[in-house]
C-alpha cells in the first residue's frame, strides 16, 4: 500500500518521533552538501524513503535516501556523483521501483537506473524521445516514462515510444501518467487528460483524450482512488474526474479551498480519502490536517510552512490511515 508523505526542512534536532499517526525523520544534512527545494517523494518496497530535489551548483543534493533499515541518511549531489555532468541533470523529477527492486529516477535531463551499487544512464541516445523526464510509473513489469515529448515504456530492453509524432499519443508534454491497472494509463498535460490502452502482449494501443473546459484548472498531478474516480491537484483547486464529468471543488467550496489554492501533490490520504498537500501560502482553515467531506471522499489539507535554509531535513510520513483530528 502506497504510502503519502511530506517533507519539510527546518532547524530540529535529530530524531524520530511518532505522534498522532505522525512519523518524523531528522537528520543533519552533512558538510559539503545543500539542500534545495524538494521536488518528490517516494517509498520504496523495502520502506525505504527517497526524496529527490532541485539540485543547484556542485553542492546542491539531487536526492537522499532514509535507509529504514540502518535508520541512515545518504545524499548524492554533483560534487560527489561523476553521474551528473553536464548531460544529466541534478534536478530530480520522479521516482520508481522495478520487480528487480532497482530504483529508476527521472531527472530534468537524463534517465538513471540505481542498482543499489552503480548507476546507468538513459537518454535519448538510448532511445527516448526526450531527455526531459516529467513522471515514472511502474507498472506490469512495465517502466512507463513520462517525458516532454510523449509517453515512453521501457521493458528491460526496449524502449517504445507514444508521441505524436507517430500517432501513437495525444500530448506531448507528459506531466504526470498512473495505471489504473495492468492494460490502462491515465495520463495528464494541460487540459488534456489520456486514456491509454495497451494490450496484454503490448502490440497494439489506443487512447481516448478528454479536454477540460476549465482552462483556468489545468490538470496537474493525478491519483486514482479506489472506487477509480480521478483526482487532480494544480495550483488554482482540485478537481475530481468521474469517467465523465470533472468536478471543480474550488467552486463548490471556496471557502475552503478558494481560487488561489496552490497544490503540490495528491496521493491516498487517511479513510481511505485524498490527501492534498499543500505549501504555506494555500488558502486552508486553521494550519493543522483538516478533515471534510466532499461527496462521501474525505480531502485532508496539510499546511505547510518551509524554511529551506536550514541545516537539517525533517521527513513526516503518515503511518496510520485511521487518523482522526
Amino acid at each position: 500500500m502506497k504510502k503519502f508523505i511530506l517533507l519539510v526542512v527546518f532547524f530540529a534536532a535529530k530524531s524520530i518521533i511518532s505522534q498522532n499517526g505522525w512519523t518524523s525523520y531528522t537528520t543533519s544534512v552533512p558538510t559539503g552538501t545543500t539542500i534545495s527545494q524538494e521536488t518528490v517523494i517516494f517509498i520504496d518496497n523495502a520502506g525505504n524513503k527517497w526524496v529527490g530535489f532541485n539540485g543547484a551548483g556542485l553542492s546542491g543534493a539531487a536526492f537522499a535516501k532514509y535507509d529504514d533499515a540502518s535508520s541512515s541518511w545518504t545524499f548524492w549531489n554533483r560534487s560527489t556523483m561523476a553521474i551528473f555532468s553536464s548531460t544529466v541533470s541534478s534536478n530530480v523529477k520522479a521516482f520508481a521501483q522495478d520487480n528487480a527492486g532497482d530504483i529508476w529516477i527521472g531527472t530534468a535531463s537524463g534517465l538513471i537506473k540505481y542498482n543499489g551499487v552503480s548507476f546507468t544512464v538513459y537518454n535519448i541516445a538510448s532511445g527516448l524521445p526526450s531527455n526531459a523526464i516529467n513522471c515514472l510509473e511502474y507498472s506490469n513489469n512495465m517502466l512507463y516514462i513520462g517525458t516532454q515529448n510523449g509517453l515512453s515504456r521501457y521493458d528491460g530492453t526496449t524502449f517504445t515510444n507514444y508521441t505524436i509524432g507517430n500517432s501513437l499519443f495525444p500530448i506531448a508534454n507528459v506531466v504526470d501518467v498512473k495505471a489504473e491497472n495492468a492494460n490502462t494509463l491515465w495520463a495528464v498535460s494541460g487540459v488534456s487528460l489520456v486514456k491509454f490502452s495497451i494490450n496484454s502482449t503490448f502490440t497494439s494501443t489506443s487512447y481516448t483524450l478528454s479536454v477540460t473546459t476549465n482552462t483556468a484548472n489545468p490538470l496537474n498531478k493525478i491519483f486514482i482512488d479506489a472506487a477509480g474516480m480521478k483526482w487532480f491537484v494544480n495550483n488554482n483547486g482540485i478537481i475530481k474526474y468521474d469517467n465523465v464529468n470533472f468536478t471543480y471543488f474550488n467552486t463548490l467550496y471556496p471557502n475552503f479551498i478558494g481560487t488561489g489554492f496552490d497544490g503540490l501533490d495528491i496521493g491516498k490520504g487517511p479513510n481511505n480519502g485524498v490527501l492534498v498537500t499543500a505549501p504555506s501560502n494555500a488558502r486552508v482553515i486553521q494550519d493543522v490536517l483538516l478533515n471534510f467531506y466532499l461527496a462521501e471522499i474525505i480531502i485532508s489539507f496539510i499546511h505547510l510552512s518551509l524554511c529551506l535554509s536550514g541545516p537539517l531535513l525533517k521527513l513526516m510520513l503518515v503511518e496510520n490511515y485511521g487518523l482522526q483530528v
